[in-house]
């Protein structure tokens, strides 16, 4: 699915990256910011907010100003 949308992430450019996309992806529920998931993932804030925008810009999540709570 990711490659579809351009966002399959090499390992030879971020392994860190790559290595962790599934679970980023299942900490897309809207329960975490941004800032949430890069120190859960331990990965760069910066990295994970261009990753993400891409995901925007896809159309794949919407962004929210808080974490959406129930």
């Amino acid at each position: 699915m990711l490659s579809r949308y351009g966002l399959w992430v090499d390992w030879r450019e971020d392994r860190q990256l790559n290595l962790k996309t599934e679970e980023l992806m299942m900490m897309l529920e809207g329960d975490r910011s941004l800032i949430d998931i890069a120190w859960t993932l331990e990965l760069p804030l910066d990295t994970v907010a261009r990753y993400l925008d891409r995901f925007h810009e896809a159309g794949l999540i919407e962004k929210h100003d808080a974490p959406v709570r129930p």
